[in-house]
């Protein structure tokens, strides 16, 4: 498992977006994080995860400028209704710039390195959130992050809002 891709598989399943905006946390109106829950499918019965790619965008006035991370969380919830992240980040990614971002979705690498190298175990449930870290938005820009009207798997999408993670409606 090294690709992650909100409710799809591949790039060319995203048939829609999530969406990210630069907004202090506890805002009641944008999302500054969104994550995906999915069941650890491996051969062995342990696994390091070392890297995750989202498929981003930039829309609107301006590509954005800042960075973004990867987080591997534990969940809390039922897997395929209502699962989220629950507690401390398990791992946190290198930061990623968001000023190459073009207008075009393009596979974006989240690098876990070193000690960040968690490993996870077969059958174990986990959420992966793309977090905001820092940067400028306009009021209007936003990043998309690929994502499938028709997933196929049994994981489901939350995000960050009003200071709280909630499962996507």
């Amino acid at each position: 498992m090294t690709e992650i891709l909100l409710d799809g598989y591949s790039v060319s399943h995203g048939d829609t977006n999530a969406y990210l905006v630069v907004v202090h946390p506890s805002s009641s109106i944008y999302k500054s994080a969104v994550a995906e829950s999915f069941q650890v499918k491996t051969v062995g019965n342990e696994y390091k995860f070392t890297r995750a790619v989202f498929y981003l965008m930039w829309f609107y006035a301006k590509p954005p400028t800042g960075h973004l991370v990867a987080r591997l969380y534990n969940k809390t919830g039922t897997h395929g209704v209502d699962a989220k992240p629950t507690g401390s980040p398990l791992a946190t990614s290198d930061l990623v710039d968001i000023a190459v971002l073009t207008a075009s979705r393009q596979p974006f690498n989240f690098i876990f390195s070193g000690d960040q190298q968690y490993h996870v175990f077969k059958d174990h449930i986990y959420c992966i959130a793309l977090e905001v870290h820092d940067g400028d938005f306009g009021a209007f820009d936003r990043i998309l992050v690929a994502s499938s009207s028709t997933p196929d798997h049994d994981g489901n999408g939350s995000h960050f809002k009003n200071g709280a993670w909630c499962p996507d409606e």
